[in-house]
């Protein structure tokens, strides 16, 4: 990894079995709606473009993004690498996501392992401690599992895109539980 990118893998279980997972994930733009606060549709040259919406607690941004995606079937492995601005001009983002697909449940359902590389710039990197970016992801992660499963079921999940946000609440609950793991309680 390059100096000055973070890294954050997770992964998540779907009850879909791959070659449906692997299916969705093809039409990039329908399935992005899953992912609150994430809008994407194709250009003529097959690229990508559109919008990444969030709030943080206080934060709140609205990156318009570009984006071209790699796929490869016989691995089930695809890449997603993209670059952005806040639209009020004070942060930009650069990004790529890699995932992979795992047969799970004697293939009644699908393991998706993802690792996100990013580097923040501008005045949003401030706010980007590791520990809460990936708390923070990983509930953007969960959310998306549970659009993605909906959608691919025939439900109406991910035809929206909401802010992908956390309230006060629930920054306030992020911080909270990690004071507790740094105390050992």
């Amino acid at each position: 990894m390059e100096k000055g990118w973070s890294r954050i893998a997770d992964r998540f279980t779907v009850s879909l079995p791959p070659e449906k997972v692997w299916r969705e994930f093809a039409d990039v733009p329908r399935v992005a709606r899953c992912l609150p606060g994430a809008e994407f549709g194709a250009t003529d040259s097959g690229d990508l473009e559109g919008e990444l919406r969030f709030a943080f607690g206080p934060i709140k941004a609205a990156f318009a993004c570009t984006a071209t995606v790699e796929r490869d079937e016989a691995s089930r492995t695809g890449i997603l690498r993209g670059a952005g601005s806040d639209r009020s001009g004070a942060s930009r983002a650069k990004g790529q996501v890699s995932y992979r697909l795992f047969e799970e449940a004697g293939g009644a359902a699908t393991r998706v392992e993802v690792t996100l590389d990013y580097q923040l710039q501008g005045a949003l990197a401030q706010f980007s401690r590791p520990g809460l970016v990936k708390d923070f992801v990983s509930r953007l992660i969960a959310e998306f599992a549970r659009n993605l499963s909906a959608m691919a079921s025939g439900g109406a999940a991910g035809e929206q895109a909401p802010r992908a946000s956390l309230g006060l609440g629930d920054f306030l609950a992020i911080l909270f539980a990690r004071l507790k793991r740094w105390l050992g309680f």
